[in-house]
């Protein structure tokens, strides 16, 4: 029998718009080792100048959404849509693992939506999922 591959999320394929000059976007201090469409948050839920995946029960504090891969090691400034977009929901990543016990309940997803509109960035879950997510 044939192996099957998996093909990961693409870099920016969450994205379904943007505000011009790419004014959606900023340059900011990401962890490493996270996916393109990762749904970002304060490292520790705490202000630090430091963004990373968010633990359950975290999501009322996201602050934007990873564009590209981050590689594995230090963190590293990464581009972050922050402000007036709209994206897939259906392409977002609420946590790393594909593992269905991780994932996080309707209500940190309502409040991470929620948080994410309260910057500008509206969550389309009327679309079909994005290549690779």
């Amino acid at each position: 029998m044939a192996q099957v591959l998996r093909e990961g999320p693409h870099n920016g394929a969450f994205i379904m718009s943007g505000a011009p000059a790419k004014r959606s976007r900023e340059n900011l201090v990401v962890a490493g080792g996270l996916l393109p469409g990762t749904v970002l948050g304060a490292v520790g839920g705490t202000a630090t100048d430091t963004l990373g995946g968010i633990e359950a029960g975290g999501f009322g504090g996201a602050s934007g959404i990873l564009i590209n891969a981050s590689p594995e090691g230090d963190p590293l400034y990464m581009a972050v849509m922050v402000r007036d977009c709209e994206v897939n929901g259906k392409a977002l990543r609420w946590t790393q693992s594909d593992e269905p016990e991780d994932q996080p309940s309707d209500a940190d997803i309502a409040a991470g939506v929620a948080a994410l509109a309260d910057l500008g960035i509206i969550v389309r879950d009327d679309q079909p999922a994005a290549i690779g997510a």
